[in-house]
């Protein structure tokens, strides 16, 4: 065996410490074969929450506090519906408020089950052919969309119909005198044409 002199041995020993600043250096490239898990990059973002896929299985609030002005109806919470809607309706009865009218959220978002019931229950009050004509399947309401409002009382609703979608609210049924429904859209181009029950409902 042949002997290493001292002048070779050191040329193999940086040989060795170059090679290896060189392999360091180089940049990894995430997800290339070899590279663990934690060098890969972030986990893809989480899909958004709030579409309308999802707040169609959110239930609205049952019940709530009694409306001031007429304690035979609810003034509830916003709980449910679209960001921007319940925005809005927060906007509405402050502006009502500031000129003496009481705006009352007697209902506002439903679930698909939530509308569902409604109608059932409206078929045992007043017939299927009447229900039908208040009450839309789950697929078609603005309740379960989280965009809809059913207003009390009596002088809230017209005051928020008088404002003619300035602040975003449309009345929609001439059957109906207390449903809203939001468009941003609205307070720019005002309200649509009103039909004369959900029948007509696009």
């Amino acid at each position: 065996m042949q002997k290493l002199t001292l002048p070779a041995l050191r040329g193999i020993l940086i040989g060795i410490g170059l090679g290896a600043a060189v392999l360091f250096a180089l940049p990894i490239t995430p997800g290339a074969p070899g590279t663990p898990p934690s060098a890969a990059g972030a986990e893809a973002p989480a899909p958004p929450t709030g579409t309308s896929e999802t707040r169609s299985d959110v239930d609205g609030p049952a019940d709530g506090p009694r409306c001031s002005v007429d304690k035979q109806y609810f003034d509830k919470p916003t709980t449910g519906l679209d960001p921007a809607a319940a925005k809005a309706w927060a906007d509405a009865v402050a502006t009502a408020k500031g000129q003496g009218v009481t705006l009352c959220l007697n209902d506002g978002k439903r679930s698909a089950a939530q509308q569902l019931a409604e109608f059932q229950e409206q078929v045992q009050k007043y017939g299927r052919a009447q229900a039908e004509r208040q009450v839309l399947p789950p697929e078609k309401s603005m309740h379960v969309k989280g965009l809809a409002v059913d207003v009390q009382s009596r002088a809230g609703m017209a005051w928020l119909e008088n404002t003619e979608g300035a602040l975003g609210w449309c009345r929609m049924y001439d059957n109906e005198p207390w449903h809203f429904e939001y468009r941003a859209e609205y307070r720019s181009e005002g309200c649509p044409a009103r039909k004369p029950s959900a029948l007509e409902a696009d």
